[in-house]
């Protein structure tokens, strides 16, 4: 077991998101029968749900970026999962190149939604389309 997230819900469906997360996302999630855990890290989130200890990782904020998600990211993809924008479309999150843009070119600044289960990521960005998100 990963230290740092306790798993009591075995039956339920675990959604991990960062303590900052807004209570009105926290709120949808737990409407919609997901049983909401917080964590530090997004790097290790996203290893959460690679590992199968978590169903999804999901953060409405812009507080990612490329560096925290892309090799947990490349993981999910190789299990047939993925990492998507969550306030935008649910298409997969993309990487540039090295930019002149500074450290913001490689925001996450949609948000993150990642899971192994593609479908997951889908219901998941359906719930959180709703909320009213603040960066």
């Amino acid at each position: 077991m990963i230290i740092g997230i306790r798993v009591f819900y075995v039956r339920q469906e675990l959604v991990v998101t960062s303590s900052s997360e807004t209570d009105e996302a926290k709120a949808a999630l737990q409407r919609s029968g997901y049983v909401v855990a917080t964590a530090s890290g997004a790097g290790y989130k996203m290893l959460c749900v690679a590992l199968g200890v978590v169903k999804c990782y999901a953060l409405t904020k812009d507080s990612t970026y490329s560096w925290d998600t892309c090799a947990a990211h490349a993981m999910l993809a190789s299990q047939g999962g993925t990492a998507c924008h969550c306030r935008t479309s649910a298409g997969p999150l993309t990487y540039r190149p090295k930019t002149t843009g500074g450290g913001r070119a490689h925001c996450n600044a949609d948000g993150v939604i990642a899971s192994r289960d593609p479908r997951t990521v889908d219901r998941v960005h359906a719930v959180l389309s709703s909320v009213r998100c603040n960066s």
